[in-house]
């Protein structure tokens, strides 16, 4: 009897815990494929993980960051159908962080170990068709409250061309909430630029500035750029500037940003044109220094 209930206890706990996962065998294809596009050296992330090192340091972070969802950074709210680019890790993934975190954080044999993430350069893309970049670098001051700041940047072609993708660079991510760009085929914003005698002009008005044939271009932290297809180009003609409008925290120093854009054009104009809907409002009014101010609609 007293065999069959040590057999019986055995077994019940190889059935339930199974073996230990480690990093090179369970945890590294997680990070490689979800996190380390983001968290590399000349990344958007403050920090890389790359390594068992570097992972393992912020093990018990990473578990809730993915318990909570709040990592992979992805704000439509779950159940509501499938987006292209969709990011997130399924139930499994997340409990077999929580496992390895708790176990002790193994790092397993190296011949485990998958071959790290591979790219062209820094852009995540591949190198562009055309980089662009600020005419020249602004320096943000050390305190007050939050800038938009405009820039028109040139986006020299020879003829007409059509834009699948744009990857953008932000030179200083830690200090840009987002951006979001225009294009200006008026030539206004060139014209404003740089009248106070910095780069650039102030303000959350694009003015003659349109949005890219119905594409909404933008950037936040975290966000990966999209790949875009040929049948969805946008139309870019000589003489037309990207407006910039970068939306930036001090950070308590002066800091010095020249953002850079890169364009990939497609091979032939595009089939069909996007149309982009905004869905917001503007009648929302808060007070200032109200707490927990509830809005019902």
């Amino acid at each position: 009897m007293t065999r069959y209930w040590i057999f019986l206890i055995a077994a019940c706990f190889g059935c339930s815990g199974g073996e230990a996962p480690t990093f090179n065998r369970d945890i590294a294809p997680i990070v490689f494929h979800n996190c380390v596009p983001c968290h590399r050296p000349a990344g958007p992330a403050p920090f890389d993980l790359l390594s068992y090192e570097n992972v393992s340091a912020r093990a018990e972070q990473i578990a809730f960051v993915t318990e909570t969802r709040y990592m992979p950074p992805w704000k439509p709210k779950r159940g509501y159908g499938r987006f292209a680019g969709e990011r997130g890790l399924s139930a499994a993934q997340i409990a077999a962080i929580r496992r390895w975190v708790d176990h002790g954080k193994q790092e397993g044999s190296p011949a485990d170990l998958p071959p790290l993430p591979q790219w062209e350069g820094e852009w995540e893309l591949g190198q562009p068709d055309l980089i662009a970049s600020m005419t020249s670098a602004y320096t943000l001051r050390a305190d007050g409250p939050d800038v938009f700041r405009n820039f028109a940047i040139p986006l020299p072609v020879d003829s007409t061309r059509y834009v699948k993708a744009l990857e953008f660079r932000p030179g200083n991510a830690r200090i840009v909430h987002h951006a979001t760009m225009m294009i200006d085929r008026s030539g206004a914003a060139r014209r404003r630029d740089g009248r106070d005698g910095a780069p650039g002009f102030d303000g959350m008005s694009f003015g003659e500035a349109e949005d890219a044939d119905g594409h909404f271009l933008g950037w936040t932290q975290g966000k990966t750029p999209y790949p875009g297809s040929d049948s969805l180009a946008w139309r870019l003609d000589p003489g037309t500037d990207l407006l910039l409008q970068l939306h930036m925290l001090p950070t308590g120093k002066e800091e010095s940003i020249e953002a850079r854009v890169g364009l990939f054009f497609a091979d032939a104009p595009p089939k069909r044109r996007p149309a982009m809907l905004r869905l917001g409002r503007k009648d929302i009014d808060i007070p200032a220094g109200a707490r927990d101010h509830w809005i019902r609609d």
